[in-house]
């Protein structure tokens, strides 16, 4: 359970830079 909780944290912090490139390349 606490590898899940891991790699849930780890999911966000990608989806989050993710999204900050794309906004980046939008402009």
């Amino acid at each position: 359970m606490l590898n899940e909780h891991f790699i849930g944290n780890d999911l966000e912090k990608y989806i989050t830079i993710v999204n900050s490139i794309d906004e980046i390349i939008e402009k």
